[in-house]
């Protein structure tokens, strides 16, 4: 059984390249809820396991009986990954914008709970993986998790603005 679990992301941390792997390792056992496109409720009132939430105004409460998983990245990549798909944005009134965000968001949830970066992902996909299967049911089948990641393979370890708009 998978623990209801809220994955606080910070935008373009590599969550959907996870949530890929996680459907592949559950299956129909993962019910997950996008929450932006989905319910716009914290926590899912549609019976969900899986809830992503960016926390985007840092006025976020974890509902009771669901634990958290933080999803991050380094600064810069996050921030030109988030500007490369942010349609008509000035970069020199994004990025200081996103940098003083970051530093907030991190501030309110990095050391509070679970966490996993990019960078660890694209270094340890398998290890990582696991990791959070781990937190999320408390049993992890390694084959199956490595069966998981090598059908979910993504480009990574390249700068987000590589063939972007810098």
């Amino acid at each position: 059984m998978i623990h209801p679990t809220i994955f606080v992301t910070f935008p373009r941390s590599g969550h959907h390249w996870l949530i890929r792997s996680l459907k592949s390792y559950f299956g129909d056992e993962m019910q997950y809820c996008e929450f932006y496109s989905h319910c716009n409720v914290v926590g899912c009132v549609d019976g969900c396991n899986m809830q992503k939430n960016h926390d985007l105004f840092l006025d976020l409460v974890i509902p009771e009986g669901w634990q958290v998983i933080v999803q991050s990245r380094n600064a810069e990549d996050a921030i030109r990954s988030w500007w490369d798909v942010s349609p008509d944005m000035d970069w020199e009134i994004f990025r200081p914008q996103s940098t003083e965000f970051y530093n907030r968001w991190m501030e309110k949830w990095w050391d509070k709970y679970p966490q996993i970066t990019y960078e660890e992902r694209a270094a340890f996909p398998v290890e990582t993986l696991c990791a959070v299967i781990f937190r999320l049911c408390g049993a992890v089948d390694v084959a199956r998790a490595q069966r998981a990641v090598a059908a979910n393979k993504t480009i990574v370890n390249q700068p987000a603005w590589v063939g972007g708009r810098l």
